[in-house]
């Protein structure tokens, strides 16, 4: 479990750039996966490196399972934006001195690199990788550690092509036993990755329910790709379907726009089956951040301190 309690912390100095900071952060995550949706300026890396240890608090208290951050170390993985490895080491050596740190049994690098696809790099040394492929390695090291809290700053960028297609997949399987809090200036990625948002904005952490980062105050839009034939059909079959708005053609796309994602995604399936038109493809729209942090109210700004979990059986 993670708690912050009225925290505030000021970033490192970095030259021609703001401090980030935190101004009186609350929030509690047990279990689970936790997206925190925004920029470094914002205080995403800020948010970590307090929650790991790495960052003083000026103020307020933090709990990391029930410690504080220092003492929990050996108890959570982090893998920051820009991670490092031990220059001197094998990928191979680097595994097993992570098991060892960590009290837990040896296990053979290729099965700890095979979630991510990168079983190749076992030998290599770490000062020949590639950033992307480090940032793999690192990824993989930490969800398959036996650690109860795991933190991954921008977990699907900067990453090896071949592992960044399987990180949603390992990052949500290991959140079914864990507690996972990710950072992300892409609201896709955390959406595509997490079932819980929030929103950190100049410091404060705010509730992100996933729906307004699909629907924002413009409603839902919904991408339909149509290959083959009967795009027309689908688009005249969607536009008297309930629950849709608008739809417009261009190619081989219709974008389909109405109020409710929910009832947009019913509708594309209905008509799909009335017209027996194969999709290719069906992608939510998501709104980019800028537009996310704007379109949030005055009255949705100052909504009580972000408190979250999953229900007692596991996350939603």
């Amino acid at each position: 479990m993670i708690e912050f309690t009225s925290v505030s912390a000021r970033g490192r100095y970095a030259p021609g750039k703001p401090h980030a900071l935190l101004r009186k952060v609350s929030l509690t995550w047990r279990r689970g996966l936790l997206a925190v949706v925004g920029s470094q300026a914002d205080g995403t890396s800020l948010l970590l490196d307090v929650a790991a240890g790495a960052t003083r608090v000026r103020e307020g208290r933090v709990l990391v399972l029930g410690q504080s951050p220092r003492a929990a170390r050996t108890s959570l993985s982090y893998v920051s934006r820009q991670p490092l490895l031990p220059d001197a080491l094998r990928v191979d050596e680097v595994c097993e001195l992570a098991a060892a740190v960590r009290a837990e049994p040896a296990t053979k690098a290729s099965e700890r690199l095979a979630p991510f696809g990168i079983e190749s790099l076992a030998k290599r040394k770490t000062s020949t990788l590639a950033p992307e492929e480090t940032k793999a390695v690192a990824l993989a090291i930490a969800t398959t550690s036996r650690a109860p809290l795991l933190l991954v700053d921008e977990p699907l960028s900067g990453i090896a092509p071949q592992a960044a297609s399987r990180a949603i997949a390992v990052l949500r399987d290991r959140a079914a036993s864990s507690c996972v809090v990710v950072t992300t200036a892409s609201v896709r990625d955390a959406t595509n990755l997490a079932d819980q948002l929030s929103l950190i904005t100049q410091g404060a952490v705010l509730p992100l329910p996933p729906a307004f980062a699909h629907v924002g105050p413009a409603g839902a839009l919904v991408r339909v790709v149509v290959t083959g034939q009967g795009i027309g059909d689908l688009a005249h079959a969607l536009k008297s379907e309930y629950g849709v708005a608008t739809v417009i053609q261009e190619a081989f796309v219709l974008a389909v726009v109405g109020p409710n994602l929910v009832d947009l995604a019913a509708a594309v399936a209905r008509a799909s089956v009335q017209t027996r038109v194969n999709l290719d493809a069906i992608e939510p729209a998501v709104l980019p951040l800028e537009a996310v942090r704007a379109s949030l109210t005055m009255p949705f700004a100052q909504h009580a301190p972000f408190a979250s979990s999953p229900p007692p059986n596991g996350p939603s």
